[in-house]
């Protein structure tokens, strides 16, 4: 008899008393012992590993970050540094990011939340179905996610996030519960994976975007797709009279070989590391970017002193140039902003078409259309995280009729 379990709290079912009349009970037997023992003697020990881990992640995030100048918040360059995924990294050969990315985490609060949702589940489905079926479907769940965002997210936007790997459980969770061996638990697994895989999975049509930091709703989408996949499997090879579904050796391989998937990709990630710290540090401090939307000139010839191959100095010298009706000498540090390509690519994708919008700009204001145009072919169709500049990008008439 397997005892039900509900955040953390335990219930066991209690043998119904005999009456006086009723003849004397039998002997316990062994088997009769081990079906009364409570679930506590199953675990969850993958999802205790699985949260200790990825805290553990967290933790060297922390001591690697680069330029963040934030505690427990990540810039984007630091993510990419540390493994996070894109489709135009991974199509590069970065293939090792399709297993870090899943491991990272954007800042505590969402450290957090996936940790929240990792427990929750695990009090339910591990002890359903065992550890090795649990961390497979957490492997599972998190490559599904990690897929499908890859296919459908913005090829430059950097991803990260064990979301896609809970949502993955979650669905196998709203799955296993028609099984006969989730008798007792049914409502709490349904009503725990409709809470949480409702709001995530919406809006399904894409992605949104908040203060820099992408929900990704199709990495959510992805993992859920391959945790029911899984759900199926499992209750596939889930025999109504078996206390687990068979197959667990299995199952132990495949989640086992994910992990090692993910160390061996950290070890890769160890590898370029010193080459992306090399490139932060012909980067200006955060901290010592001026804030205003005009600095001064004297703040921006100091900081193209000490960091001259730092993209957005040049952008600050252009922008103070153009502010003087220097248009030729803002069209060079502009041109020579994006010479700096590893800077570029460290600085995150929203940069250089904001280089090129500026450059349209100074052109436009120089008269010179045809260049202005040939500029702006790499960034027409492109949405700017302002809306401003998208707008400013539609009046503009460097870009061909939709």
């Amino acid at each position: 008899m397997q005892a039900g379990a509900e955040f953390g709290r335990r219930r066991f079912d209690r043998a119904q008393g005999q009456t006086a009349a009723a003849p004397s009970p039998k002997p316990l037997t062994f088997e009769a012992l081990a079906v009364a023992r409570p679930d506590v003697a199953g675990g969850p020990y993958a999802t205790i590993g699985l949260l200790v881990l990825l805290i553990l992640v967290f933790m060297g995030q922390e001591h690697f970050t680069l330029g963040s100048g934030l505690s427990y918040a990540f810039s984007e360059r630091s993510m990419l540094a540390l493994g996070g995924s894109g489709r135009a990294w991974v199509d590069a050969g970065d293939w090792w990011r399709v297993f870090t990315a899943p491991m990272l985490h954007a800042n505590l609060g969402h450290l957090i939340g996936n940790g929240v949702a990792l427990v929750l589940a695990g009090l339910l489905l591990e002890r359903l179905i065992g550890w090795a079926w649990f961390l497979a479907t957490y492997v599972a769940g998190g490559l599904g996610g990690e897929l499908m965002s890859l296919q459908l997210q913005d090829p430059h936007a950097v991803g990260m996030g064990a979301s896609g790997a809970i949502m993955g459980l979650l669905a196998a969770t709203l799955v296993c519960s028609l099984h006969a061996g989730a008798k007792g638990r049914r409502g709490r697994m349904r009503l725990l994976a409709l809470r949480v895989m409702i709001p995530a999975l919406l809006p399904l049509a894409g992605d949104s975007a908040s203060h820099g930091l992408q929900i990704s709703y199709s990495a959510h989408f992805g993992g859920a797709l391959a945790g029911a996949a899984m759900g199926v499997l499992i209750n596939t090879v889930w025999l109504n009279d078996d206390e687990k579904p068979i197959l667990r050796p299995v199952a132990a391989a495949m989640g086992l070989a994910g992990l090692l998937a993910a160390a061996a990709s950290f070890g890769v990630v160890a590898t370029h590391y010193p080459a992306y710290q090399a490139v932060n540090a012909t980067l200006a401090p955060d901290g010592l970017l001026p804030t205003d939307d005009e600095p001064g000139a004297q703040a921006v010839a100091g900081l193209a002193a000490r960091f001259p191959n730092d993209p957005r100095v040049h952008l600050m010298q252009a922008l103070a140039e153009e502010r003087d009706g220097r248009y030729g000498a803002a069209d060079d540090e502009l041109r020579t902003a994006l010479t700096e390509r590893s800077q570029l690519a460290l600085l995150g994708p929203e940069l250089e078409p904001i280089i090129r919008l500026v450059l349209v700009g100074t052109l436009l204001s120089e008269r010179r259309l045809d260049d202005a145009k040939s500029e702006a072919a790499p960034i027409c169709g492109h949405h700017f995280l302002q809306q401003n500049l998208n707008d400013y990008l539609a009046k503009a008439p460097v870009c061909p009729a939709a």
